[in-house]
This record gives structure tokens, C-alpha cells and sequence, in this order.
């Protein structure tokens, strides 16, 4: 397929505060799948086949730079999520997968494909002095989906040398994904006992060029929290980037104010952790006016809707897709409080942003030998012993999708040699309680299940079958003279 070769540069974080950090720039490829878009479309089996190498324009400035002394982290993810900790000496953004398909520390990276989700691909470079060049969301890859297949009218068991007819139908499957809706996930609890709490998400599901145009594609903001004292809290959300600003816009939700009014209900004894969180939002349509009013009237701020201490329209012209930041800054390390998580809703069906389906070009039957193997009815000759499987496969222009039936072929090579030449009659066939043999001389019988397990063991020609299950059995018959003959027999 055609490869496609993207040059991405990116802003690199200082880590090492004895040196300055030299410029990184990342280049990769996909070298199993086209890139379209920043997507790659792929089936569920395929092998997808990254590179990646860095361009160092500042080397041996402050130490030497390449490819063989850099660390390459590929990940395939389905959300991401950043945090950072101002605890820490400098600052650090620790990325923190929620649901993390798979790590890879090679320069060239492959993965296989086993589910069906959509997932993103991520690459960091660590240099040789740890400095980092970082992108989470190089590609999106977009599994395509199976067509609806249903194969009718399958046997479960035949005898060597039978024929059927089988019949399959199917309907394409076209992938349609709504933008909207919650974007969030569980993170730990965070203590708020330093200064300022702060976590980011990444919203990477709208176009590019998309942009918040009116407060009404917000639902909410909302936050699980439990803290002891409402007055000494600033709650903000910051946006990606405001096309109309030229920054990142922050929108205050909480400014001070409230007293000692709880939020949740919190436990004041470090000891024993963190107490229960209650779901807070602020909505342009909110049930309640700001926080700080309702603490005049309120001890314990029920949770639901709350009017934002800023205008949402602060956040019309934010992009939608990048990094969003959750604040909250504590001004009284003293009282107790804990985070458990937060999201950012959207309106739900806001816009389709992925629509796509694999086109149909052709169908198969295989696993056997068919009368019309590209038909959807065909009769199936079933040749060899054994758990057989029929498969119905549908080619879209990119995959291969296939329904598959088990069938359970078995064998009568022994009745073919040690077939007798007198006049036997077994009926009726089908029976429902008797099976009567006709035969002139003294029989014994057993009668086997499809997989060769005995069920019944006599003499008589008068065969009570009425405790078996519905099914196709067989039943041999011993002859005084020591000659067998097996016969096949279905029970309704």
C-alpha cells in the first residue's frame, strides 16, 4: 500500500536542570497503511507496521544527540490522560493510559490488531539527556467493521458421503460515531493538601478545525469531590486553545466564597482516607445559582447543576480536540479534601464526524466441496470424517469477514466393509419412540450418539428410543455370524 510520511514538530520539555535541553524533532511513517487524514483504516488480524526516527538540529550544542542513544515509546491507547503534580521539583506531565492496548520501546513497532475498537497511536522520544518530544495522538486508527452475517439452515451432524443445502445472508455494517456526550474516565482519588490540583484529559474526537460556536454544545462540567471548606476554593477549566484569544481560555466555575459549607461529605482524620465524593456540575442551564450562593442557605452542597461564578461564553472559539485542564487551587492546606474524578459533557449527536463503511465486492463459501461456492444457497458435499467447518466469508475492499458452522461428519467406513447382503429394515426413519429392525436372524444392537458415545445395548428388534434427545444417531446391528451393519437414524 502507499506510504505516507509525516513531519510533526513539536515543543520539548526541559527535564534535567543542570543542562539545557536540545531540540528534538520527530518525524514517523506507517509503513503496513496509508495515512488519511491523521487515520489509518485497518482489519481486525491486521499487523500495523510503525517507524520513527528523530532529527536533532541543536546537536552537540550542550551533548551529543541520535537515534541509536534516544528512546522510542510507541503506545496504542484508547484514552489518555495527564497529569501534573506540583508536588514535584519541576514540572512533570506523567501520562497515565486508562486503557493501554499495548507499549512498545522499539524504533520500529508492530502491533496486531485483535479487537474491534478504534484506538490511537502515541510516540514519545526520550533523548540521552531525558528530554522528551511527545505526541499522543499521532494517528487514529478505525477498525473497520464486520458485516451482519447469518448462515441458515446449517446440519449439526451428517454421515460421510451426505449433501445439504445451506443457505447465508448478510448486510454491510457502516461505522457511524457521534461526537458529544461525556469524555472522561476514573482516576485516582488526589488529596487536595498542596496548593493547587491540576489534570488534563485529551478530547480527540472532533475534527481538527473544530471549535466551541455557541454555550449550547456544553452540557457540563462536572467534578466527584469531597472537600471540608467551600470558601477557600478557585475550581477553573482551561481549554485547549481560543482561536479568538490566540490562547488558552480558562473559565472560573468556583471563586472563594461559601464558608465552611461542605462539598460531599468529608473525613477529617488523615488516617482513614478519603470520605464520599458528590457529583458536582456547572451547566448554561443549571438547577442552582452560583456555589457560593447556595452555601448561604446550604451546611452541605447537594449535588446537580450550579451556575458558574464566569460566563460560558469565555469558552465560545475554544478548539474542541487537545488538552483540557481541571483546576483547583487550595488556599487552606489544613482542611480535608479528595478528587476522584471529572469530565466535560458535550451535547449528545453534536456532529458525525467519523462515517465510513467498507464496501462489499464479493462473497465465498470454503471449508468443503460446494455445488456454487459464490452463491448464498449451495449444496455442501461433506467427503471426509471429522468436525468440519463451513465458512461463509464476505471481501469488503479492505478485510476479509467470515461466519463459520462446525458440523460433525461422521464415519461409516465399517459399514461399507462389513456390509451383509441380507434384507434389513429399519423404520420408521425418522422415529419418535420405536425403532423397529426387520431382520430374519437373532441381532444385537448398540446404538452411538455423533461423537461414538453408546447409549443403548440390546436384543430385541423392538428399539425403545423415546429417552433420547432429538438428533441423528447411529445403530449397529451383530449378526449371529459375527457380520455388522450400521445404519443412521434420526430422532424427532
Amino acid at each position: 500500500m502507499k506510504k505516507f510520511i509525516i513531519l510533526v514538530f513539536l515543543f520539548f520539555l526541559e527535564t534535567n536542570s543542570f543542562s539545557q535541553c536540545q531540540q528534538i524533532i520527530m518525524h514517523y511513517e506507517c509503513l503496513s497503511h496509508e495515512i488519511t487524514d491523521n487515520a489509518i483504516y485497518v482489519c481486525q488480524g491486521d499487523t500495523i507496521i510503525m517507524n520513527a526516527w528523530g532529527e536533532y538540529p541543536e546537536n552537540d550544542t550542550y551533548y551529543h544527540q541520535d537515534d541509536a542513544t534516544s528512546q522510542f515509546v510507541w503506545m496504542y491507547k484508547y484514552h489518555t490522560d495527564a497529569v501534573y503534580r506540583p508536588d514535584d521539583p519541576i514540572w512533570e506531565l506523567e501520562f497515565l493510559f486508562a486503557r493501554t492496548v499495548f507499549t512498545d520501546t522499539s524504533q520500529l513497532s508492530q502491533f496486531i490488531v485483535v479487537d474491534d475498537e478504534n484506538f490511537n497511536i502515541g510516540l514519545n522520544i526520550l533523548d540521552i539527556d531525558s528530554c522528551l518530544v511527545s505526541n499522543n495522538g499521532l494517528i487514529h486508527a478505525r477498525v473497520l467493521k464486520s458485516p451482519v452475517i447469518e448462515i441458515t439452515e446449517a446440519p449439526d451432524t451428517v454421515i460421510v458421503g451426505d449433501s445439504c443445502l445451506m443457505t447465508a445472508t448478510f448486510s454491510a455494517n457502516p461505522f457511524r460515531e457521534y461526537s458529544g456526550g461525556g469524555f472522561g474516565n476514573t482516576i485516582p482519588p488526589e488529596d487536595l493538601v498542596t496548593v493547587e490540583y491540576s489534570h488534563m484529559k485529551q478530547i480527540d474526537f472532533f475534527e481538527d478545525d473544530d471549535i466551541i460556536d455557541s454555550i449550547g454544545e456544553i452540557e457540563q462540567i462536572c467534578v466527584i469531590l469531597e472537600h471540608s471548606y467551600l470558601g477557600d476554593l478557585i475550581i477553573s477549566l482551561t481549554c485547549p486553545w481560543n482561536i479568538n484569544t490566540g490562547n488558552p481560555e480558562t473559565l472560573t466555575l468556583q471563586y472563594y466564597g461559601g464558608g465552611s459549607a461542605y462539598l460531599g461529605e468529608p473525613v477529617f482524620d488523615p488516617g482513614y482516607g478519603w470520605g464520599t465524593g458528590y457529583d458536582y456540575c456547572w451547566s448554561p442551564i443549571p438547577d442552582f445559582s452560583t456555589m457560593t450562593s447556595e452555601a448561604s442557605s446550604e451546611s452541605l452542597l447537594p449535588p446537580g447543576n450550579y451556575t458558574a461564578y464566569e460566563s460560558f461564553s469565555k469558552l465560545i472559539g475554544c478548539k474542541k480536540n487537545g488538552f483540557w485542564s481541571f483546576h483547583i487551587l487550595d488556599n487552606w492546606w489544613i482542611d480535608d479534601g479528595y478528587v476522584f474524578d471529572w469530565d466535560i459533557n458535550f451535547i449528545d449527536g453534536l456532529k458525525t464526524i467519523y462515517n465510513y463503511e467498507d464496501a462489499i465486492i464479493g462473497n465465498a463459501w470454503s471449508g468443503a466441496e460446494f455445488s456454487n461456492p459464490e452463491s448464498l444457497s449451495t449444496n455442501v458435499y461433506f467427503n471426509e470424517p471429522g468436525e468440519q467447518e463451513i465458512l461463509f466469508n464476505v471481501f469488503t475492499e479492505n478485510c476479509a469477514f467470515s461466519e463459520v458452522e462446525m458440523v460433525v461428519v461422521l464415519d461409516t467406513a465399517l459399514s461399507v466393509s462389513n456390509a451383509v447382503s441380507e434384507n434389513i429394515q429399519i423404520f420408521p426413519n425418522p422415529a419418535n419412540n420405536f425403532l423397529k429392525i426387520k431382520t430374519d436372524q437373532k441381532i444385537n444392537y448398540t446404538v452411538y450418539n455423533y461423537i461414538g458415545e453408546v447409549l443403548l445395548i440390546g436384543e430385541n428388534t423392538l428399539v425403545d428410543i423415546s429417552r433420547l434427545s432429538s438428533g441423528v444417531y447411529l445403530i449397529k446391528l451383530r449378526f449371529e455370524n459375527g457380520k455388522e451393519q450400521i445404519f443412521k437414524f434420526v430422532k424427532n
